[in-house]
């Protein structure tokens, strides 16, 4: 025996503000509903989720009983209905998976689940420079995963750039990278290197912070990118990945630039102490917009 579908109600007229939630947002495919099926509503799926919604009055929404759906990728869906103004309540006192509760625009509760990873398995490694042929594509992965989606967007032409500038990069002077594996599987990186004049982000950077240049681009940590696979996100791998890096960092101070949002990213660093050096900059070639951030590490 096995599940075929859940059928939730919705009020009456409100079939297109639904589509707008589950198709638009939440990112369901539409099925074609059958003509013998006349009430007014829709069918939708997800993988092998289907997903019925009627209209009905009068509606009383669900606020108790509701759809418990297991999906691939728990944090994206989190981050993608929480940039639609969605309340994500998270819920840790399910054995064994992680999970969070939303309710759609009529009160209907949803629950969507992913089994539990246990991150006290995962190791972190150095990202050894000579061996840069042999991690580059697990680490291009990552940050594929990590930065496609809103709202970075990033697309194959930039992974392709970064996955490039791997072998560059990891020449600089003051290079250190980490890796996390779990097991055999990667799931995070992070790295950086000395920052030095005639860099492209460094003279970027150097411009914007102006008279504070020479306290924060001098003798100071380039820190890179830090990634985390999005089903591992909220585990703490972001953090040991930061603070391992930091903690071999001769110098006394470091700068990041990321992306001028509400993201995993920025609430870590913001976390661990970085401030914000630069509010709204934006780098040449780009529209999007960033902030440059600093740390004292002594």
């Amino acid at each position: 025996m096995r599940p075929h579908h859940v059928l939730l109600t919705i009020p009456p007229g409100k079939t297109r503000v639904a589509r707008g939630f589950y198709a638009g947002l939440m990112g369901m495919e539409e099925m074609e509903k059958p003509a013998s099926m006349p009430n007014a509503g829709c069918w939708l799926r997800m993988g092998d989720f289907e997903l019925h919604l009627a209209e009905d009055d009068p509606f009383t929404p669900a606020e108790r009983g509701h759809p418990g759906v297991l999906v691939d990728d728990l944090d994206a869906l989190a981050q993608r209905l929480e940039s639609g103004h969605i309340q994500v309540t998270w819920d840790d006192r399910f054995p064994g998976h992680r999970r969070f509760y939303v309710r759609d625009p009529f009160g209907n509760r949803l629950e969507f689940l992913a089994p539990a990873f246990d991150a006290a398995e995962v190791e972190i490694e150095p990202l050894a420079p000579e061996d840069v042929g042999l991690w580059a594509p697990d680490v291009a992965r990552i940050y594929a995963a990590a930065f496609s989606g809103p709202p970075y967007g990033r697309g194959s032409d930039q992974v392709d750039a970064f996955r490039d500038a791997l072998p560059v990069h990891v020449t600089r002077s003051g290079y250190h990278g980490f890796i996390a594996r779990h097991g055999s599987t990667t799931v995070g990186f992070t790295y950086g290197y000395t920052t030095a004049r005639n860099q492209w982000w460094n003279e970027q950077v150097r411009r914007a912070l102006g008279n504070r240049s020479e306290r924060w681009l001098v003798d100071a940590l380039e820190y890179v990118e830090l990634a985390v696979d999005p089903a591992r996100r909220r585990l703490g791998i972001g953090r040991r990945l930061h603070d391992r890096l930091l903690a071999v960092q001769p110098h006394p101070r470091a700068v990041l630039s990321t992306i001028d949002d509400v993201t995993a990213g920025r609430r870590l660093y913001e976390s661990a102490g970085w401030q914000v050096l630069v509010n709204g900059f934006r780098f040449e070639r780009t529209a999007t917009k960033y902030v440059i951030m600093g740390v004292e590490l002594v």
